[in-house]
């Protein structure tokens, strides 16, 4: 594992033109295990504020795709001021994420791109996983961001991690990387079927020997 960081802080100290108002460049250790620890901590706690959403429930919200579904249609933007308070005076990662999204996506907020890519950043900033995926998907340094969900255990990030080595992405191609890959996707069975696709296109890559598979 810390070796896989101290990777993951030689990448972070690399300047890019495209990540200039992005501040990675001051990662440590440290705060890349705080940030993993105060997710972890932070899962299913329902802060002090009646029906508001938890932060595991925005952070599922999130990861199913459900913001217009269940904030804007269910809810009727009820909480979206809360929302929008969770990330202003709190700066929760998660609720700078969906209130960025929001903003760009003219969900409850009138639309304010600029501020709603400022937020995304700062969730990034603040490692939240979905946050880094999302910017790596407009982003043409797409390494830095997949690699640092990969670590902090996004599936997301697994997946399209995968898909760019599929691709023959040329920054992907690193075969130190690809028994760490193999054993992100069987380091669970959840979405099995997708795991083991990618694990047959990763098996490619990896000397015979060195293969693994699902129990």
């Amino acid at each position: 594992m810390i070796r896989t960081i101290l990777l993951l802080l030689s990448i972070f100290s690399l300047k890019s033109p495209s990540l200039a108002d992005v501040r990675y460049d001051s990662f440590t250790d440290l705060q890349v295990l705080y940030a993993k620890e105060e997710f972890n901590n932070i899962k299913g706690a329902f802060y002090n504020v009646p029906y508001m959403y938890s932060t595991l429930e925005i952070d599922r919200i999130i990861k199913s795709n459900k913001i217009i579904d269940i904030i804007q249609n269910r809810d009727k933007c009820q909480f979206a001021p809360d929302i929008e308070n969770y990330a202003r005076l709190l700066h929760n990662q998660v609720f700078e994420f969906v209130f960025g999204y929001m903003l760009i996506n003219n969900i409850c907020f009138k639309r304010d791109q600029e501020l709603g890519f400022k937020y995304i950043d700062k969730s990034a900033n603040n490692l939240y996983t979905e946050a880094l995926v999302f910017k790596a998907r407009s982003s043409p340094d797409k390494f830095r961001y997949l690699y640092s969900a990969l670590i902090l255990d996004s599936e997301q990030g697994l997946f399209d991690f995968c898909d760019q080595i599929i691709l023959g992405n040329k920054d992907f191609l690193r075969p130190n990387l690809y028994l760490e890959i193999q054993d992100q996707l069987l380091s669970n069975k959840n979405n099995i079927n997708i795991r083991k696709i990618y694990l047959n296109h990763i098996h490619k890559l990896i000397p015979e020997h060195l293969r693994k598979n699902f129990n």
